[in-house]
Parts: structure tokens; sequence; C-alpha cells
């Protein structure tokens, strides 16, 4: 190695060394907000679905299966708070870049960790639940495999 290349990789270092604590707090706010605005959007759309398909049945369920649709919706909000409060915590509000190291960036990045993934995987696989006990195998699908449905007679999802 000559001279000038190691005085451009000292140069990129320090660079790195300036933002990277930065970036990575940016990187994890991120996450938690894009993450869990799209399991936030699997679990809508997967009980958008079987709520439609049972109001084509029974329109009378309607604000039930509205609640079901309004419930999965809530983990991206809760991705876009983290962001906020990420952001906030950082000084990003207050106009001037922060000055974060690699290890506190490291800090923000783990911690805005758990919505990402908990928002990303927060929608387990569909279940099905019985319209009604007297209606027989005959059901419909939802966004959360734990329910209080004493009986659901298509488990493993539909």
């Amino acid at each position: 190695m000559d001279m000038n290349q190691l005085v451009e990789m000292q140069q990129s270092l320090t660079f790195l060394g300036s933002i990277g604590g930065l970036a990575l707090a940016l990187l994890g706010a991120g996450l938690a907000a894009v993450l869990s605005g799209i399991g936030s959007a699997k679990g809508t759309g997967i009980a958008g679905e079987a709520g439609a398909g049972l109001l084509c049945e029974d329109p009378g369920k309607f604000g039930k299966v509205m609640i079901l649709q309004v419930i999965p919706g809530t983990q991206g909000l809760y991705g876009l708070v983290v962001w906020f409060f990420a952001i906030f915590r950082m000084g990003l509000l207050s106009g001037t870049l922060p000055d974060l190291t690699v290890a506190q960036g490291m800090q923000y990045f783990v911690a805005c960790l758990p919505m990402a993934l908990g928002g990303l995987f927060s929608r387990p696989p569909s279940t099905c639940w019985p319209r009604s006990r007297t209606t027989g195998p005959r059901a419909w699908c939802c966004a959360s495999r734990w329910s209080s449905t004493p009986f659901c007679p298509c488990w493993p999802p539909c």
C-alpha cells in the first residue's frame, strides 16, 4: 500500500466514525417504522379478505369485522411512534445533526429493533373462526391465531 491509499483509508474511517453512529441510529428508527408498516399491511389485508367474505354472507356483523380490521393496523402506528421517539431522543428535531458515536448509534439501533421485528412478525398466520356454533364447519379467517373461540373446524389455517 502506498501513502495515498493509507491517507484515503484513514479519511474514510474518520468519515465513517463521524457519520456512522447517526447512520446506525437512523437505520434502526427507519426499520421500526417501515417493518411495522409492512406487518400492519399484511395483517390488515388478511383481516380484510376474511371480513369481506363474512360480510357477503352476513352484513349484520359489520361492527365486529371492522374491529378485527383495525386491530392489525395499529402495529404500523406503534412503529411510527417508536420512530418519532427515537428521532426526538437523538435530537434531530432541534435543527442540527447530533454527533453520535458508533456505540451510541448501535444503542439506538438495538433499541428500535424489537419494534421493527415485533411489528413485522406480530401478524401470525390466519386462523379460522366459525360464524356461529350452529353452522358447523363453515368458518371465516382472521389475522390472529390466539382467539378465544372454543371451536375452530379448519385448523391449521385455511
